[in-house]
């Protein structure tokens, strides 16, 4: 049997409360529970929605309640990622940490939490866990949910359910649930209020609805078409974000306050939000310049959470390649200690995974951490589908650039998390003390936790500063196995006394960089 059904979560609660006789009857959080989550829409007919909870319910709509309940649970508190999601294995139970907010089961109530997530954990995931379960109260995230299609059965149950969450709109997914006789350990605790009829619902599984999409190539001739395909990417918009675009010549953005295309999405650094989102974090897509150069780019972001170039965040399913960008980038200077933003003159931030070659930015750089001619960090976005395990693929890019900078800045990127080959960068980069500590700086990179190969810099480092704190006139910081192999510094670039790595520390790393004339344009250091 199919149809829609939405309604309240209050409504939802209501009915579990009184239906179940044997319940307790704990307070949920009337702020919690106040947010409509499965709202009706205005095309639901008056015999599929509820208007009220003192209404007589039949056991079909009291059993969707039920489910509807848990889904919520479910999505709070796990992010509604896939059940044997590898890298949730170890916090699952969030689904009843978010329960037991709800019905305020705290730590500081007698030791009511620790039993009730234990059972819960349990019977409706099937994991025996015996530690501690420390107190993570799940994100405060706005949900909406809509059931689009159920199938309901004796024992079992399926339905399928739209998703956003804080406005991100997440692929559909499918839960199934399985009906389980409870026992009388269930029936006595705080779970008794997810148990009808004495029976509980499992979850099954829960799946997201991925689909595949084939995107036909858009020629972008125009700086109006160009700057709209911004436009659109920063709004969110599924087929901005994941297509395939074409440049059809050299286009001139001069006129134009262009916003760096694409940014993360709210946590997507720390924590698995988004995995299954529509339009993920940055630009996914293809981006072909064939060849030619988008000239006049001028960018100036001063949000200090923000990703600043021309991109501002490449993603992890990107494709960018033969594109040569030039102008100017700057997130004005922020003085901020707590500052988190990136700043590259093509890309802020280009997370794993992405895949960017013969790339080349042209230009200047101001900013204050994390930044770097090219790109102010390689390796973003932990929460990526396999992590940092996945591979970033960036080679054959260079930066020409004059930059400034106050800490983690590099001639070619501030900080390298992901392995890169084959690139360049020349120019000059200026340590301002813009109000923090100067540190980890250096002509290729600012710090590096993984290997180069095959890389050049000819990058003059300038600097008052009488003691370098890691800084190098290759890289500022190196992390242990963070190999440098075949790599070479100009010679006419060296800062005079410093090391080619800043950082006087570091075991079984093999640095291999060799101090040649390379460039015939190279940095004089004759006044250092």
């Amino acid at each position: 049997m199919l149809k829609k059904l939405l309604v309240p979560v209050v409504a939802v609660l209501l009915v579990l409360l009184t239906a179940c006789g044997e319940a307790p009857s704990p307070e949920p959080s009337s702020s919690e529970l106040s947010e409509p989550v499965f709202e009706s829409s205005s095309s639901s007919s008056s015999s599929s929605s509820l208007s009220s909870p003192e209404e007589e319910l039949s056991p079909e709509e009291k059993l969707l309640n039920l489910l509807q309940y848990q889904i919520y649970l479910y999505e709070k508190g796990n992010d509604g990622l896939p059940i044997d999601y590898e890298g949730r294995n170890s916090d699952k139970w969030l689904f009843a940490a978010v329960y037991s907010d709800e019905i305020g089961a705290t730590e500081d109530d007698s030791g009511r939490r620790q039993p009730l997530i234990r059972l819960m954990y349990d019977r409706w995931l099937g994991v025996k866990y015996n530690g501690y379960f420390s107190y993570i109260s799940p994100a405060n995230v706005r949900l909406e949910l809509d059931v689009k299609e159920y199938e309901l059965t004796e024992d079992s149950a399926k339905i399928t359910v739209s998703r956003i969450h804080d406005g991100v709109e997440l692929f559909d997914a499918e839960y199934v649930f399985i009906r389980e006789k409870a026992d009388e350990e269930m029936l006595a605790s705080d779970a008794a209020g997810l148990i009808l009829d004495g029976y509980y619902w499992r979850y099954e599984s829960v799946t997201p609805l991925e689909y595949d999409t084939e995107y036909e190539t858009v020629i972008i001739s125009t700086a109006e078409e160009l700057y709209d395909l911004c436009l659109r990417v920063n709004a969110r918009n599924p087929e901005a974000v994941n297509g395939k675009f074409e440049l059809g010549c050299d286009i001139d953005m001069t006129g134009y306050s262009w916003q760096p295309m694409g940014q993360k999405l709210y946590r997507e650094d720390f924590s698995t939000s988004y995995v299954y989102a529509k339009a993920r974090g940055g630009f996914n897509g293809e981006f072909d310049g064939a060849g030619h150069t988008v000239s006049g780019i001028s960018v100036l972001d001063t949000r200090s959470e923000a990703e600043v170039g021309f991109f501002g965040r490449i993603g992890s399913e990107a494709y960018v390649h033969d594109l040569t960008v030039s102008g100017s980038v700057s997130d004005g200077g922020n003085k901020q200690p707590t500052h988190i933003g990136r700043v590259g003159g093509f890309a802020g931030a280009i997370s794993f995974g992405a895949t960017v070659e013969n790339c080349h930015f042209i230009g200047s750089v101001d900013g204050y951490a994390y930044v770097g001619g090219f790109a102010g960090m390689i390796g973003a976005n932990y929460s990526t589908i396999g992590g940092n395990d996945i591979p970033i693929n960036v080679t054959e890019c260079s930066a020409d650039v004059t930059m400034i900078a106050n800490s983690y800045g590099g001639g070619f990127a501030g900080f390298i998390y992901g392995g890169i080959s084959n690139c360049e960068a020349v120019g000059t980069l200026k340590i301002v003390d813009k109000g923090y500590l100067p540190m980890n700086m250096g002509g290729f990179a600012g710090g590096l936790s993984c290997g180069v190969s095959g890389c050049k810099s000819a990058v003059y480092v300038e600097t008052d500063l009488k003691d370098p704190n890691c800084m190098g006139n290759f890289a500022g910081d190196l992390s242990l196995k963070a190999n440098i192999e075949n790599c070479v510094v100009d010679t006419d670039s060296l800062h005079k006394g410093w090391r080619l790595i800043g950082e006087t520390y570091y075991k079984g790393c093999v640095i291999d960089i060799t101090e040649e004339d390379w460039y015939a344009n190279a940095p004089g250091n004759e006044d250092s």
